[in-house]
């Protein structure tokens, strides 16, 4: 009797090795899932981040040089509107 008990005592524990073994692996794999998904979600949230810096620096050069060339047409329309008076006074002194 002695034997038997002790028989099924060992099966308890080896039974629950087993299922702890197996509720640890399962624990792991959720771990791991996890660890992808939140990898997935930093990839893509540096993704993003990098677009919209990308699309940010766009505006600002676009800007830049909307600005460069307003500037390059009031210059040229000042060098115009200069030339065309010094046009009159040549001609008044003639």
């Amino acid at each position: 009797m002695f034997r038997i008990n002790n028989s099924m005592e060992y099966d308890d524990i080896r039974h629950k090795k087993k299922c702890d073994e197996e509720h640890y692996n399962e624990k792991q794999d959720k771990r791991d899932h996890n660890d992808d998904d939140q990898h997935k979600r930093r990839q893509d949230e540096k993704q993003h981040k990098r677009e919209h810096n990308d699309e940010r620096r766009k505006r600002k050069q676009d800007k830049k040089q909307h600005k460069k060339d307003h500037n390059d047409e009031r210059h040229k329309r000042k060098q115009d509107e200069k030339q065309h008076r010094k046009g009159h006074n040549d001609d008044r002194h003639k």
